[in-house]
């Protein structure tokens, strides 16, 4: 499986944030579904160079790909930042912003339906979660 040009970037970067004064990890892209996966090797690269556990690394993951997956359905085809952060020692933040101002809902999902957990998996993996108005759009964060 070849690397794109965006992925050997990312690890690049990501690679860049062993020292104790960069503890923030931001990149920016474009709101469409590739960006899923691309955002989430992104995060788990960026958790580790923080020295994340696997375990967390894993559920960083997991918090962007729902929270880009939000911001892709929200606001198509803009741009959108993802930051990865250790603000408080012990606890990594994920904030994804993006151009839509609207909040997002979290709606019931029944047994057969594929989309509606989003919402309720950050909640869940998080010991902190919440949304404000920024720029013109939303940041939804997470604390792990």
């Amino acid at each position: 499986m070849s690397t794109t040009p965006e992925e050997t970037k990312i690890t690049s970067l990501a690679s860049a944030l062993r020292t104790e004064q960069d503890r923030r990890f931001t990149f920016t892209c474009l709101a469409t579904p590739a960006s899923v996966g691309i955002a989430r090797n992104a995060a788990k690269q960026a958790a580790l160079a923080l020295g994340c556990a696997e375990e967390i690394a894993e559920n960083v993951c997991l918090v962007v790909s729902e929270l880009v997956t939000n911001s892709v359905r929200a606001a198509a085809h803009t741009g959108i930042r993802v930051t990865v952060a250790e603000d408080v020692p012990g606890h990594i933040t994920v904030e994804v912003w993006d151009q839509s101002p609207g909040l997002p809902q979290r709606r019931p999902a029944g047994p057969l339906d594929l989309n509606g957990r989003g919402l309720g998996i950050v909640e869940a993996l998080a010991v902190h979660c919440g949304v404000r108005h920024e720029n013109g759009g939303k940041a939804v964060y997470a604390v792990l």
